[in-house]
């Protein structure tokens, strides 16, 4: 799956976002009319909230919007998802600086973790459905699970079809 979203998706998301802009400016008894589209030869118009208030909401639909991936990639994380398949899904995959899939998975996980700072690792948690255990995610630096994870409850299947994996690629059977 690639991180594209197709035309038809983006454009009615642009559209129900406009719609919501719309809706709370009139609910707040901003200003609402219409605009000739600035591209419109034809004289097309739309409906549009005062500007200042419009800036104010979209940048509030962002931040939801942000919250919203923070979210999905907190649950795609529980259920076993790569970060590289993460990356993926944020469309870091078709970033021209992105080389190959070791940095769109790492992309994905320093986009969830933020900025890092000096002397700090990042570090991302999540809920392990199976052993219901917090489980400390590392990153996806090596491939050694007990590297890139800490928290998983003792026995916890989950966790150990990931070292059986690990081991079955690597040849390693400590």
């Amino acid at each position: 799956m690639s991180g594209a979203v197709g035309h038809d998706t983006a454009s009615e998301m642009r559209s129900a976002i406009d719609r919501e802009i719309i809706r709370a400016a009139r609910a707040e008894g901003v200003d609402v009319r219409e605009r000739k589209l600035s591209w419109s030869s034809s004289g097309l118009t739309t409906l549009r909230a005062e500007p200042l208030a419009a800036i104010r909401y979209a940048r509030i639909a962002r931040g939801a919007a942000a919250r919203a991936i923070e979210a999905y990639i907190k649950i795609a994380r529980e259920d076993g998802l790569t970060w590289l398949q993460v990356g993926q899904a944020l469309g870091l995959a078709d970033d021209p600086e992105a080389g190959g899939d070791y940095d769109v998975g790492a992309a994905a996980y320093e986009y969830a973790t933020g900025p890092a700072r000096a002397f700090e690792q990042p570090l991302f948690y999540f809920d392990c459905p199976v052993c219901r255990k917090r489980v400390t995610d590392h990153g996806p630096y090596t491939a050694n699970p007990f590297d890139c994870e800490s928290g998983h409850g003792d026995g916890c299947e989950r966790f150990s079809a990931e070292v059986a994996r690990y081991r079955e690629d690597w040849g390693d059977d400590e």
